[in-house]
């Protein structure tokens, strides 16, 4: 047995050891590798959720693109997920084996469906988990399954990075330099991966935009891929970059001085209001005393006449940002550069 094939054993042990304590006490174990289930049950986490809650980027492994065939599957290098029933305890060798023999025959055969992926040494089942656990509970070696085969991206295109914060520690994961994806049960991941040659470096590289830009940042950008189950988020670091440098774009062209008049900046209703009222009690002063004062009248005109300009002409400078029509020229703006 090599050393991937040792790792591998240890992490099919694992979600068994995991299911199981889940049927005892399941508020001791996180609710991404053992809770609800998309149909409303309550149990084990799928084979692949399993492993994709754990192991980085297993969402950009493609699972369509090979044909299936039938193999003798190793039991104990298969994801096992006895969500509907577990293993008998109260039968006998012989029932066990006739057991055995049925699941081995063409009928039930043709209905299972696993994944190998080789790099990892392990097998995913979609279809037959159930019989995963009663194998490994008989001591059935081997499972007759039809297969598939999909790869996982090569050690060297991965690096982890082990991030002391305060209060604790932030594991991420990247690959090919583009994608990231953090690594929440680092303690069984970590192991895993060092086996599998991936390089775990301490801190974060100054080449990448701090932690909390890209988190910021990424709420709404996700890979998007076909192939993908999209269980977990992985961030297009890429496009990441792109929304920093338009954010950047944005705010300078909101920062440049621009002819408007005051109609066009986004003053209060009670500073403009304020300014109307003010308008109002002038013409009602010129009213009363039009035959009386024919300076007061001229000058009043005047002053009515000024702010009414001041009003629509252009003649002051201000922000862009500050301008009422700011947020459609914004939007305006920022697709003229997205295109």
């Amino acid at each position: 047995m090599n050393d991937m094939t040792s790792v591998a054993k240890r992490f099919v042990d694992l979600k068994y050891e995991i299911d199981c304590l889940g049927r005892i006490f399941p508020s001791a174990i996180p609710n991404d590798l053992h809770g609800s289930a998309c149909g409303g049950e309550y149990g084990p986490e799928l084979p692949y959720s399993f492993i994709s809650n754990i192991i980085p980027f297993m969402s950009m492994v493609d699972f369509s693109s090979s044909e299936r065939f039938i193999s003798l599957v190793p039991t104990s290098l298969t994801l096992g997920c006895s969500w509907r029933i577990w293993p008998d305890p109260n039968i006998n060798k012989e029932e066990a084996l006739l057991i055995y023999n049925t699941l081995n025959s063409d009928y039930e055969v043709d209905s299972t469906s696993y994944t190998y992926i080789p790099e990892l040494e392990i097998y995913i089942p979609h279809e037959g988990k159930n019989r995963v656990n009663f194998c490994r509970y008989h001591g059935f070696d081997y499972i007759k399954a039809k297969v598939e085969t999909a790869h996982y991206p090569s050690p060297d295109r991965i690096k982890i990075y082990y991030i002391l914060i305060p209060g604790g520690v932030d594991v991420w994961a990247v690959l090919d330099g583009k994608y990231m994806q953090k690594i929440n049960h680092y303690a069984y991941a970590l192991p895993f991966m060092r086996q599998y040659g991936v390089e775990i470096f301490d801190g974060w590289p100054d080449s990448y935009h701090d932690i909390s830009t890209i988190v910021q940042f990424s709420k709404k950008e996700y890979t998007n891929h076909d192939n993908i189950h999209n269980l977990n988020n992985v961030i297009n670091l890429d496009k990441i970059t792109q929304k920093i440098q338009l954010k950047q774009e944005l705010e300078k062209w909101g920062d440049e001085y621009v002819n408007c008049s005051l109609m066009d900046i986004n003053l209060s209703l009670n500073r403009f209001g304020f300014g109307l009222i003010f308008l109002f009690v002038l013409m009602m002063v010129t009213i009363q005393f039009l035959d009386l004062y024919l300076d007061v009248v001229i000058f009043s005109l005047f002053l009515m006449m000024t702010f009414v300009f001041s009003v629509f002409s252009p003649i002051f400078k201000e922000k862009r940002k500050n301008l009422r029509t700011f947020e459609k020229d914004v939007f305006i703006y920022s697709q003229s550069l997205s295109g």
